[in-house]
């Protein structure tokens, strides 16, 4: 992990990582990858997390800087059991791909 930065507005924090387990919103995920550069509004690099409940990959760009304003990136989506996860108690399973190339957006 390497750190620049002196303020929350301008930190970046690369990391190079594997985690064995995180826990988000009531779920622990499991088995996560990563090489990229994270921000306040950057995220630069993939992800990737290979869980019994959610195998994902995501590499590209998102650079949400007021003068920037710019999405580039791919999600492969091979098994998300959203239930298990506890993201939605109707939808139980989905899987497939999403590509964005966007610039000039606001969020």
């Amino acid at each position: 992990m390497n750190l620049k930065g002196n303020t929350i507005e301008n930190i970046r924090v690369d990391v190079d990582a594997k985690i064995s387990k995180l826990g988000l919103s009531g779920y622990e995920y499991t088995n996560i990858t990563t090489d990229a550069t994270y921000g306040l509004d950057l995220f630069k690099g993939s992800f990737a997390i290979d869980d019994p409940n959610l195998k994902m990959k995501a590499v590209g760009l998102a650079n949400l800087k007021a003068a920037t304003d710019s999405i580039r990136i791919q999600i492969q989506v091979d098994t998300a059991m959203v239930a298990s996860l506890g993201l939605d108690d109707k939808l139980n399973f989905f899987s497939g791909n999403l590509e964005i190339e966007s610039s000039g957006i606001k969020i």
